[in-house]
């Protein structure tokens, strides 16, 4: 019973980080009006973010090892919903820029701990939900941009929205956190922590693995609206399906993701997802059907979304488990993988202004093709019929 409650407080953890993001994101615009920011400055806030949350997944790992996941989640998932807030009303230029640094700290904390508080729950239950949980993540990711969307419709300013959605996330995060299982199950010993502070081949190797994927993920989703107006001449009304399309296949896929994961091997369902993204991101940039693209831009969302849970759960099982304790096997994963979050902007936007969107998009197709080739040889085979059947 103790495993299951962590399940759902664990889950509402996801749920918090995907509603905080988007929501952030969302109103980024009505920020940058607020504030009298440039245009450069909003890119260097997604920068900064992402780069904040790097420098912090290594420490949060070795605290992690140190104290186990449970109370560095506890206090990263209550501080990150009010981080928003402090930022838009931060004295002066240079407070907006620390406060903004805290954020970016607190979401590579929060990153760590609850990917590897998943890790744990998942092997206390003994059978697979991590992407039930980034399923969570997903939901909240949808209901925060909703969320933004109509409180900027009505006309609320993003202080006041992200006011209203921090104090209901913290007081709702404070009670759910009391189901997280104790920190004793997953806090290692001494003698292991020696062993896990080496960086080992084969997980950095999963992390690059990762990376792709994730650089893959922020294009589809990135760039998908505007591949459909710019490219399918598609109405802005038909541009948001696609990405509509994109971002529901990845919640149900991710819904399913589970009980896929007790009919497959992890590495043949890397390669099926992977395999299956990349088809479906190629057809939509060879198709020139809008309503085909639009579709196809769904499947490539189910092909995603198994992807990055099911590689995290292989960190877990081969080194978080070998080593003793999944902080610090995870902190390094996520280190390596953020990179493609904090690279694709950036690649994509550069070929874009060279040769095109088609064209550039053509990248996380290959990269996708590379992990549906690589993945299945960089994890150690778990047959499906080790798993417990899903809920």
């Amino acid at each position: 019973m103790r495993a299951l409650t962590a399940r759902a407080a664990t889950a509402w953890c996801f749920f918090v980080s995907g509603v905080t993001l988007s929501s952030w994101f969302v109103r980024m615009p009505d920020v940058r009006d607020a504030l009298a920011l440039t245009n450069r400055d909003v890119g260097l806030a997604s920068f900064v973010v992402a780069g904040a949350a790097i420098l912090a997944m290594h420490p949060a790992g070795r605290f992690a090892a140190r104290e186990g996941t449970a109370p560095l989640l506890r206090v990263s998932v209550v501080a990150l919903p009010l981080l928003p807030l402090a930022a838009t009303v931060a004295p002066g230029g240079s407070g907006f820029w620390v406060l903004l640094t805290v954020f970016g700290l607190t979401v590579g904390a929060l990153d760590v701990a609850m990917n590897g508080h998943a890790v744990t729950v998942e092997r206390v239950l003994e059978r697979p939900v991590l992407s039930g949980f980034h399923a969570a993540w997903s939901a909240g990711a949808i209901a925060g941009a909703a969320g933004a969307g109509a409180a900027a419709g009505a006309g609320l300013s993003p202080r006041a929205h992200f006011a209203v959605v921090g104090v209901f996330l913290v007081v709702a995060s404070v009670v759910a956190i009391d189901g997280l299982l104790p920190a004793t199950v997953d806090r290692s010993a001494p003698s292991a922590r020696r062993v896990r502070a080496r960086w080992r081949a084969g997980l950095v190797r999963l992390g690059v693995l990762g990376g792709a994927c994730a650089l893959a993920e922020g294009a589809a989703l990135t760039w998908s609206a505007v591949f459909m107006t710019d490219e399918r001449s598609a109405s802005s009304a038909v541009a948001a399906l696609a990405y509509l399309s994109l971002a529901v296949a990845m919640a149900a896929g991710r819904l399913a993701g589970d009980r896929l994961r007790t009919r497959w091997s992890t590495g043949g369902l890397l390669r099926a997802g992977a395999w299956c993204s990349a088809a479906a991101l190629a057809t939509a940039l060879l198709v020139p059907s809008a309503a085909a693209t639009a579709l196809a831009f769904g499947v490539c969302g189910l092909g995603l979304s198994v992807l990055l849970p099911v590689l995290i759960g292989a960190v877990g099982e081969q080194f978080g488990r070998r080593d003793g304790a999944v902080g610090p096997a995870i902190a390094r994963f996520t280190t390596v993988s953020y990179a493609g979050v904090l690279s694709g902007p950036v690649v994509i936007g550069a070929i874009t202004e060279a040769y095109g969107l088609t064209v550039a998009l053509v990248l996380p197709v290959l990269l996708l093709a590379v992990v549906g080739i690589d993945a299945p040889r960089a994890v150690t085979p778990i047959p499906a019929n080790q798993q417990r059947q899903a809920e």
